[in-house]
C-alpha cells in the first residue's frame, strides 16, 4: 500500500484485469487492516458478506389464529438496493435461493437446484405484489418477496411443526444477486392450558399469545350427585383491567368484563369430572403491555380454605384527611371466621407518581411486606364482637404535602390476606387548626 497523504492509503493492485471487483475492508489490530479483492462472485454465495452484519430473526407465533409474525434486521450491505425474500418450509433449512424458489414451482424436493437460469421462474416469484400477510401451503417450500419491509405474517400454519425460516437478500442493482442473510427454526405448538389446584391462589402470567391465556380445572369427584357451584376469585396483580371468559365444551357460559379488582365469578350446578377452561385477555390494546400477572383461585366449596371473604364492594373510603392524618372507612367482610383486619401504608415516591401506578395486589402483605422501599407503617386494629356495617380508622404521623397507597386487607388467623381495592391519598399542605 502507498501513501499520498499522512492519512490515507492506496491499494494497488498488479496485472489486474478490466472488469468489476468487489473490496472487502477489515480491522484486524490496531492500526493495522486486511483488504481482500474478489473479481468473481458466485451466484448464491457472497464470500465474507456475512462478516459486516449480523441479521436476527424474531418470531412472534399467534397458536390459536394458526398465524406466525416474523421480523429481521435490515441488511447493512447497500440496504436501499436490497429486497428480502423468506423461505418458510417445514422440511428442511435453505442455503440457497434457487433451490428454495425451484421446490416451491414445483412442489417438489427433487427438482434441479439451477432453476434461477430461467428468468421466468424469477419473475414468477419476484413479480407478486408484496402482500402484510400471506397465507402458505406448511407441506410444501414457501418463497414469500417481501420487497423492502423486514416484516411478514403467515397464515394457515399447522401445528406440531418445525418450520424453518431464512432469509435471503436480492440485490436489485447487482444482477439479481442474491445472498444468505440469516436461519432460524421455531416449534410451533398449542400450549395446553395450565391445570389449575382447588383452594390454591395461583399467581400466574397472562402475557405473551397477544395477552390471552386459558387456564383448566377439572371437578374432582366426591361420590356427590347433587349440584355444586363452581367458584373462581380474580385478582389483577398490577391494578390492570382483564376480562374473562368460562368455557365448557366451547361454549361461552360465563364472563366478567374490565375485571380491575378482587372478583368473584360463580358457575352454579356443575357435576363431578366436567372440566372448564376460564380464558383471560387484557380489556384493550394498552393493557396489553400492563397486565402481566393475576393472582386466581378455584374451589367448588362454599369458602376458599385458605382465603378470606371478602364484601360485594371492596372500596376504601376517605373520610377526613388533614395535614398529618386520614380517616378511611370499609365495608366489613361477610367472613364468619375468625378474621383481622390490617392497614398498611406505602409512600409514594415522589417522581412521576401521576404517571405511574404503583397498585400491586399480589404482594406479599405478611412479615415481609415491612421489607418494601416504600413501607411507611402497619396497623391491625383490634376487631368489634358484632361487626359493623362498615369499618373506620384513623392513620397517623403522615407528613403533609405528601401522597401515600393504602391498603386494607382481611386475614384468616391461618391463611393468606386478601386486599380490599387500594386508596391514593394526599396529605393537605396547611392545616392551622391540626
Amino acid at each position: 500500500m502507498r501513501s499520498s497523504k499522512a492519512n490515507q492509503r492506496t491499494l494497488i493492485l498488479h496485472c489486474a484485469l478490466k472488469g468489476q471487483y468487489d473490496l472487502f475492508v477489515q480491522a484486524r489490530h490496531r492500526g493495522s487492516i486486511k483488504i481482500e479483492a474478489h473479481a468473481w462472485r458466485s451466484r448464491d454465495q457472497w464470500i465474507l458478506l456475512n462478516r459486516t452484519q449480523c441479521v436476527n430473526i424474531r418470531t412472534q407465533n399467534r397458536v390459536r389464529k394458526r398465524q406466525m409474525i416474523i421480523k429481521w434486521n435490515k441488511s447493512k450491505f447497500d440496504f436501499h438496493a436490497v429486497q428480502y425474500c423468506l423461505v418458510v418450509s417445514t422440511q428442511h433449512a435453505h442455503k440457497d435461493l434457487c433451490a428454495a424458489i425451484d421446490e416451491y414451482v414445483s412442489g417438489g424436493y427433487d427438482k434441479n437446484p439451477n432453476s434461477c437460469a430461467f428468468f421466468n421462474i424469477l419473475d414468477l416469484v419476484f413479480g407478486k405484489q408484496a402482500e402484510k400477510s400471506r397465507k402458505i401451503d406448511p407441506h410444501i417450500t414457501n418463497v414469500i418477496c417481501t420487497g423492502s419491509r423486514t416484516q411478514q405474517v403467515i397464515r394457515g400454519l399447522a401445528i406440531n411443526y418445525i418450520y424453518y425460516l431464512d432469509v435471503f437478500g436480492v440485490h436489485t442493482k447487482k444482477e439479481n444477486l442474491t445472498f444468505h442473510l440469516s436461519s432460524s427454526s421455531v416449534y410451533f405448538n398449542r400450549t395446553q392450558p395450565t391445570a389449575l389446584k382447588t383452594h390454591a391462589l395461583n399467581i400466574v402470567k397472562i402475557s405473551g399469545l397477544y395477552g390471552i391465556q386459558v387456564f383448566s380445572y377439572k371437578i374432582p369427584f366426591a361420590g356427590n350427585a347433587a349440584k355444586v357451584t363452581l367458584r373462581y376469585l380474580i385478582l389483577p396483580c398490577g391494578g390492570t383491567e382483564v376480562d374473562a371468559k368460562i368455557v365448557k365444551q366451547r361454549s361461552i357460559i360465563g364472563s366478567e368484563k374490565n375485571i380491575y379488582k378482587a372478583t368473584y365469578i360463580d358457575v352454579p350446578s356443575v357435576s363431578d369430572g366436567e372440566r372448564y377452561m376460564i380464558r383471560f385477555k387484557p380489556n384493550n390494546d394498552d393493557e396489553v403491555l400492563r397486565a402481566n400477572k393475576i393472582a386466581l383461585a378455584v374451589t367448588t366449596d362454599k369458602v376458599f380454605n385458605q382465603l378470606p371473604e371478602l364484601p360485594e364492594n371492596t372500596t376504601i373510603f376517605e373520610v377526613r384527611t388533614q395535614c398529618r392524618s386520614t380517616e378511611i372507612a370499609w365495608y366489613s367482610s361477610p367472613e364468619l371466621r375468625a378474621i383481622q383486619y390490617c392497614i398498611i401504608v406505602f409512600n409514594l415516591p415522589q417522581r412521576n407518581r401521576s404517571s405511574f401506578d404503583y397498585t400491586n395486589y399480589c404482594m406479599d402483605f405478611g412479615k415481609r411486606v415491612t421489607e418494601h422501599p416504600q413501607f411507611h407503617s402497619k396497623k391491625c386494629p383490634k376487631k368489634e364482637k358484632i361487626p359493623p356495617l362498615m369499618e373506620t380508622d384513623s392513620i397517623f404521623n403522615l407528613l403533609p404535602g405528601e401522597m401515600y397507597l393504602i391498603y386494607v386487607t382481611v386475614n384468616l388467623i391461618e391463611g393468606k390476606p386478601l386486599p380490599y381495592q387500594s386508596l391514593k391519598v394526599k396529605m393537605y399542605q396547611h392545616c392551622p387548626n391540626e
